[in-house]
């Protein structure tokens, strides 16, 4: 159980980087659609911003709860059909386009993982172990031969309160999308800032 107090918050932090570097990577992806050819360009950067912004809106939310969105995993199976089906005309635009697939490979990959990160940390046999454990420790110090009733109880008291608190801690980080200590869009928000100096058609 100590172990799972100190490897529980870990996992918080490895989640917020695999969000860092997701994020990084569909920015250096947009970034080079800017070189592709129309229509390729304005498309798949206008479905980019659909999708970061279903992403904040719409997908995060439900990974509190470790569901997922259809619409947005559409939505980033459309844009990487554009890119995959996507021509090079020359040696320039060639070398362009596999660090653009390689960048794309990447995403999917961070993007899983992420999905992934939604989903409880602890499964039920875990958890049956946990407190199956716990009754058992308390049970045995319940037997201790202690001389002062009074020092058994505030032993035991103290005991239970530890344990309590730990529980505590490990429904907080058991799901890492959820509040209080959610996992944040800030990543992905941050994007939209960074491409608000592009003139983005509507979609509507």
């Amino acid at each position: 159980m100590m172990v799972a107090i100190f490897v529980i918050p870990s996992i918080g932090v490895l989640w917020n980087d695999t969000v860092s570097r997701e994020a990084d990577t569909l920015h250096n992806i947009y970034r080079n659609l800017e070189a592709y050819p129309e229509p390729v360009r304005t498309e798949s950067r206008v479905l980019i911003h659909e999708y970061v912004n279903r992403v904040i809106k719409d997908e995060w939310p439900k990974l509190s709860k470790a569901k997922q969105d259809e619409t947005v995993h559409l939505l980033s199976a459309r844009i990487a059909a554009i890119i995959l089906l996507f021509n090079p005309r020359n040696n320039g635009e060639l070398v362009l386009h596999q660090e653009t697939m390689r960048l794309l490979s990447n995403y999917r990959e961070l993007r899983h993982d992420r999905i992934m990160g939604g989903n409880p940390i602890l499964d039920t046999p875990m958890w049956i172990t946990l407190i199956g454990g716990t009754v058992i420790f308390l049970l045995y110090l319940c037997f201790l031969d202690v001389p002062s009733f009074l020092h058994h109880a505030l032993m035991m008291g103290a005991l239970s309160i530890f344990l309590g608190l730990v529980f505590y801690l490990l429904v907080l980080y058991n799901y890492p999308f959820d509040e209080p200590t959610a996992i944040s869009a800030d990543e992905f928000k941050k994007l939209l800032d960074y491409w608000k100096i592009d003139v983005i058609p509507s979609t509507k």
